[in-house]
């Protein structure tokens, strides 16, 4: 892309596709982590965490190009993946203090974890738009 250049909404979706595709797959490993290492959440969260801002604020530029509606579920489809996503860190915390805690690990396990769900939710609005 050229300094200064728009981008076109088609960009911005391909853009968010690979930033899904990176989230999900951390939350994926810090969920693997959580069971097999806990002594590592943390490094694995703070990798999460940094590829929020960029989601947040390549929606911002996808939903500029939306109508508001559409714009409306792309947005709160971010804030749900941002609030998924703080639900999940703290489950691995907790697994992290004891990883024997059968509740913690049992949420960790759930193959339907919020944070799959949400991503799932965002990327079909996002083709949607």
């Amino acid at each position: 892309q050229s300094q200064g250049r728009p981008r076109t909404y088609q960009e911005c979706k391909d853009e968010l596709t690979n930033i899904c595709k990176s989230l999900a797959t951390g939350i994926s490993t810090l969920l693997t982590t959580s069971n097999t290492k806990p002594e590592d959440v943390g490094a694995v969260s703070k990798k999460i965490a940094a590829i929020i801002p960029g989601l947040v604020e390549m929606t911002k530029l996808a939903a500029a190009a939306l109508s508001e509606a559409t714009e409306k579920l792309l947005l709160y489809s971010t804030k749900d993946i941002a609030n998924a996503t703080a639900e999940i860190f703290a489950h691995p915390k907790d697994a992290g203090g004891n990883p024997k805690n059968a509740a913690v690990q049992q949420k960790m396990s759930r193959p339907a974890n919020p944070g799959t769900v949400a991503i799932a939710r965002f990327v079909h609005t996002l083709k949607a738009g």
